[in-house]
């Protein structure tokens, strides 16, 4: 059986639910949408992401940073990452306009 790989963009709220300790349920299904993501699909992941992430995690959820340390290295080993340039930026508010008006 052949079938093609999806490439998902993994957004910060979705890898900041996988620490939300007041929410078992909502991080429960965040833990198990990443791995579907990371087991069956193409896992892709902006370096913009990565810095929210950390900021929220650290200040907002108070995280030990060594734990926020060790989720980025896995995720920067296992996806896709992406380096948001002003010209991406243009083109996919260019896109969202086009689509909204």
């Amino acid at each position: 059986m052949s079938y093609t790989v999806s490439k998902i963009f993994i957004d910060t709220n979705l890898i900041v639910y996988t620490l939300d300790k007041s929410n078992v349920d909502k991080q429960e299904r965040a833990r198990n949408i990443i791995r579907k993501i990371v087991n069956v699909h193409q896992p892709v992941i902006s370096t913009q992401v990565i810095k929210e992430f950390y900021v929220v995690a650290i200040n907002k959820m108070k995280a030990d940073p060594i734990i926020v340390k060790n989720i980025l290295h896995r995720a920067s080993c296992k996806n896709r990452i992406i380096k948001i340039k002003p010209a991406s930026l243009e083109v996919s508010s260019n896109h969202i306009k086009s689509k909204t008006i």
